[in-house]
């Protein structure tokens, strides 16, 4: 997919206006659009008469290596990041000490829930009322 940003249209506008704007922009035809998902949508209001829509848009596209080609230097076509969460460590088979949470806050719990999901066997400690 394509990160395609910067897309700036007039507050009145409709679907088919967010379209056609995809395809001006990127110099397609509407038979090579196969879909598109709005990743932003935000408002200028810089000017008190002309307020616009700016978007940035995942674009799905058959031809996706060739307009990355195209649009090497352009900064606002790049390929869509990637926003999956990956964790950071995955508990080993065996460890010698179990992981030690202090605290069973908010953030107590939320520390034990990715130990949690990241397959460690955790402890939560918490002092409770005296």
């Amino acid at each position: 997919m394509l990160r395609l940003t910067d897309l700036k249209l007039p507050l009145d506008h409709g679907e088919a206006g967010l379209t056609a704007a995809i395809l001006r922009r990127l110099g397609i035809t509407a038979t090579e659009l196969t879909g598109y998902s709005v990743a932003k949508r935000s408002h200028d209001a810089r000017k008190r008469g002309a307020i616009a829509l700016i978007y940035a848009v995942d674009v799905d596209t058959p031809c996706e290596v060739s307009l990355l080609q195209r649009f090497a230097d352009d900064p606002h076509v790049r390929p869509t990041p990637d926003t999956e969460y990956h964790f950071v460590a995955t508990a080993p088979g065996r460890i010698e000490h179990r992981p030690l949470v202090i605290g069973f806050g908010p953030c107590g719990l939320f520390a034990g829930l990715v130990l949690a999901q990241m397959g460690f066997r955790k402890i939560i400690l918490d002092r409770g009322k005296t």
